[in-house]
C-alpha cells in the first residue's frame, strides 16, 4: 500500500489532504483511522474512500492517519502528522477566486509571477462542472518553457462538487519569473469574468523571511 505522503507537519486547525494506493488488490477501497482515536483531529473521506481531507487538532503533538485494506485487513499505510505551532509559514501567492457564477473552459491562461525563487508548497484548481471526467494533473510552465511537473492531483470537494477541488502538494523551489498553471483538463476547468476569463486557482508558498 502507499499513501501520498507519509510525514507532513502542519500547524494547530491546519489540513491537509492525503490519498491511499492498495496495489494487486481486486478491492482498491480502504478504511481510514487515528492514532490516537480520540483527540487527533478529523477526516474526512471525499467522495472516495481512498481520499480524504484532515484537519489537525489545536493541540501540539504526534499523531497517525492510518489507512487500512478493505480486502485485506492486515495490509495498512500511515501518515505521521507532527503538529506545531512552529510549523513552517505559507502564504497565498496568487488566487483569483472570487464568488460569481462559473463556466468552464478558461480562454485566458491563468500566470502568475514571482520576483524571487519561492518554495511552492500547494496548488490547487477549480472544476465545478467536473461530472465524471477523472482527476487528472497540474503544471507550471515558466515563460522560457521551463516545465515542473506535472503533478498528479487529488480530488476534494468543492462547493459540495466532487472531486470538484483538484489539490497538489508540489514541494518544488521555482525560479522567478512569470508562470502560466497547466490543468489537464481545461474543458471542466471553472472560469468566469471575475477571474479575467482564467481558471479558478490558488498557489501557496512558504512565506519569505
Amino acid at each position: 500500500m502507499k499513501i501520498t505522503e507519509t510525514a507532513v507537519t502542519l500547524p494547530p486547525g491546519g489540513w491537509r489532504g492525503f490519498s491511499a494506493t492498495v496495489e494487486n488488490a481486486s478491492d482498491s477501497y480502504v478504511t481510514w483511522s487515528l492514532d490516537p482515536p480520540a483527540n487527533s483531529g478529523v477526516f474526512v473521506e471525499q467522495g472516495s474512500p481512498r481520499t480524504v481531507r484532515y484537519d489537525a487538532p489545536a493541540t501540539p503533538g504526534t499523531y497517525h492517519l492510518i489507512a487500512t485494506s478493505d480486502e485485506d485487513p492486515t495490509a495498512s499505510v500511515a501518515a505521521t502528522i507532527t503538529v506545531s505551532a512552529s510549523a513552517p509559514t505559507v502564504a497565498t501567492i496568487f488566487t483569483n477566486y472570487n464568488p460569481d457564477s462559473v463556466g468552464s473552459d478558461p480562454t485566458a491562461d491563468t500566470t502568475f509571477v514571482v520576483t524571487e525563487t519561492r518554495h511552492i508548497t500547494y496548488i490547487d484548481t477549480y472544476h465545478y462542472l467536473i461530472g465524471n471526467t477523472p482527476v487528472g494533473t497540474i503544471s507550471l510552465r515558466h515563460s522560457d518553457n521551463t516545465l515542473y511537473g506535472p503533478w498528479q492531483a487529488m480530488g476534494l470537494y468543492g462547493g459540495g462538487i466532487i472531486n470538484g477541488l483538484w489539490v497538489c502538494y508540489p514541494n518544488v523551489d521555482i525560479k522567478p519569473g512569470t508562470y502560466t498553471i497547466v490543468d489537464s483538463s481545461p474543458s471542466t476547468w471553472s472560469t468566469n469574468g471575475g477571474s479575467g476569463n482564467q481558471g479558478f486557482a490558488q498557489v501557496d508558498a512558504l512565506a519569505l523571511p
